[in-house]
């Protein structure tokens, strides 16, 4: 019984999470950046968020990752393709499937 109490209230903070993450008033558009200030004042429960510094050689390449995909789902479509849909990333894996 009191795991199935702990599991169900585990499901609502995390439906607080999703609620905050998902908000399109708060965040507009799918793609938009979230710092970690905003997740860490916003999120109920707390995150575990570790903040890097932009010397951080890991942070250098988050950011040149994410820059990189703006300018690609910005970029005008090849003909044919159809639209960008899906990016897809693993350690090995860089994928973007289109729709």
């Amino acid at each position: 019984m009191a795991k199935s109490i702990a599991k169900a209230e585990a499901e609502i903070k995390a439906d607080h999470v999703i609620d905050f993450l998902s908000n399109v008033q708060e965040h507009i558009i799918h793609g938009r950046l979230i710092l970690a200030k905003e997740l860490k004042t916003n999120c109920e429960p707390t995150l575990q968020i570790e903040e890097l510094e932009e010397a951080d050689p890991f942070w250098q390449k988050l950011w040149n990752l994410y820059v990189r995909y703006e300018v690609y789902l910005m970029t005008p479509n090849t003909p044919g393709m159809g639209n960008k849909a899906v990016i897809i990333e693993t350690a090995s894996t860089s994928l973007a499937i289109n729709g």
